[in-house]
């Protein structure tokens, strides 16, 4: 990264400090002490997955997940909170501690029986991905070759998530699934954690990148796309780079606008689950980076953002790249905290 001026540097620190910094996804490899680290590195609040990650968890093991944060809460009251409504994001961000938002990145724990859903919600569910790659009840997820929408259930579930105030996220969700869905909700919806296909439109990797013509209905719609720092799907034939990270941010402010536009990393994690993902989806990893490196811990997301300490470079990243302290108080948290404020009813 381009060496910053002192005063340059001044201003980073100043704009990290004071701006709400939201991660619409963080990985759910953690421990009390990494919260912690990520509250010290200047996180305010995430999206945390407890659900569906990597596999398909049952009713029991979703609520043994969300069980495990609140109990993680209880244990550092001065430094972790629950947060249901963008007030406690507010309130978290004064009080210094680190807001976590409950997310699944499925919904087979609901099943087609709307009244879990509104179990997870007294729960504190308050996002939810509709499908994760593959077909499901809801609909087609981005790996589907049919790329059909949403089936009959799929439109009572977010119609059911609308009335509730729960996020829709669209993330791994097949593209007439995703443009059938923004149209039929009247909530804004999110892109948590993806990049910009017209930016890294190698296949397969694409798979889990937005179109520009998704993009577009995103930003008609007030929803708001986090941008994901792990590696195949920001540069996939490479280690990629903070520059290669911001490749995809500058295209989403072009394309949507920067108030559509918000941070998702898919991290930073403790542990990273890499090798599992990479044996259930082989197409979204290549197998012979051009370097010649492989994907090790510390590069499964783009070295520069892949600890708590080095989320401050996207700061850096965007002072650099010239964007004012209004965007930037926009891109790092505002944009997502706004979203949040209109649909957790």
């Amino acid at each position: 990264m381009e060496k910053l001026t002192k005063q340059q540097e001044e201003r980073v620190q100043e704009l990290h400090r004071k701006c709400i910094f939201i991660n619409t996804l963080q990985s759910p490899a953690f421990s009390d002490e990494w919260l912690i680290r990520l509250r010290d590195g200047g996180m305010t609040a995430c999206n945390l997955c407890v659900s569906g990650a990597m596999e398909v968890e049952t009713v029991q093991k979703a609520q043994t997940n969300m069980v495990a944060v609140y109990e993680a809460v209880s244990r550092n009251p001065d430094v972790l909170t629950i947060a249901t409504k963008a007030a406690q994001i507010r309130k978290a961000k004064k009080e210094n501690k680190l807001a976590i938002c409950l997310g699944f990145q499925r919904p087979e724990p609901i099943g087609r029986d709307i009244g879990m859903l509104y179990a997870f919600h007294l729960m504190g569910l308050k996002i939810l991905q509709i499908t994760y790659q593959e077909r499901n009840f809801v609909g087609d997820g981005c790996g589907e070759r049919s790329n059909c929408g949403l089936s009959n259930f799929g439109i009572q579930l977010v119609e059911q998530m609308n009335k509730l105030g729960i996020v829709i996220d669209l993330a791994h969700v097949g593209s007439q699934t995703t443009l059938e869905t923004i149209e039929l909700s009247n909530d804004p919806v999110i892109f948590s954690h993806n990049g910009c296909r017209s930016v890294e439109d190698h296949h397969p990797a694409n798979l889990r990148n937005k179109s520009d013509e998704e993009l577009k209905l995103l930003a008609e719609k007030d929803g708001v796309i986090g941008i994901i720092a792990y590696s195949p799907y920001v540069k996939y034939e490479d280690v990629p780079t903070l520059e290669d990270f911001m490749k995809h941010l500058d295209h989403a402010v072009k394309i949507a606008g920067v108030d559509h536009v918000g941070i998702g990393l898919d991290g930073p994690s403790e542990r990273q689950a890499f090798d599992p993902f990479a044996l259930k989806y082989p197409e979204l990893v290549p197998k012979i980076p051009a370097t010649g490196k492989k994907y090790v811990h510390e590069n499964i997301v783009v070295p520069e953002l892949s600890k708590p300490e080095f989320m401050i470079n996207i700061t850096r990243a965007l002072v650099l790249h010239g964007y004012s302290d209004d965007d930037i108080e926009k891109i790092l948290g505002g944009n997502f905290l706004n979203l949040f404020e209109e649909v957790w009813k």
